[in-house]
């Protein structure tokens, strides 16, 4: 089974657009060195804190869900697409041969030559 990510990334290339995916990090702060997280960060991250912290970790999660639930249905319109799409085209090539394999099914049973004026009978 393909992940949310995954399917994110098909349908991008197919040309659909996708939504955002929601920020997770928080950006640096005063004080952050090198890319090192902050007291506040690490602790929003360990679910730690004040309630502030983790009315915005609840935040993210929803805006994650929603993102997830939001991508999953448009992998499934596209998947749902592509499916109806080779079945027309299958239907379409079923019916050509059968068209094709008509004709000749038509001539192998009048034994495959004509006898017409170039078979030398006279009429």
């Amino acid at each position: 089974m393909l992940s949310t990510e995954q399917k994110e990334v098909i349908l991008r290339k197919a040309g659909v657009t996708t939504p955002p995916f929601p920020r997770r990090r928080l950006p640096l702060q005063d004080g952050d060195q090198d890319g090192e997280a902050s007291a506040s960060h690490r602790q929003l991250v360990a679910g730690t804190g004040d309630s502030g912290d983790q009315a915005a970790v609840a935040r993210r999660d929803e805006a994650t869900d929603a993102w997830i639930k939001a991508v999953d249905k448009l992998y499934a319109d596209y998947a749902l697409a592509r499916a109806a799409h080779s079945l027309r085209e299958a239907e379409h090539a079923r019916t050509r041969g059968a068209g094709r394999s008509g004709g000749t099914a038509a001539a192998s049973r009048r034994g495959g030559s004509d006898p017409g004026p170039a078979s030398g009978q006279a009429g």
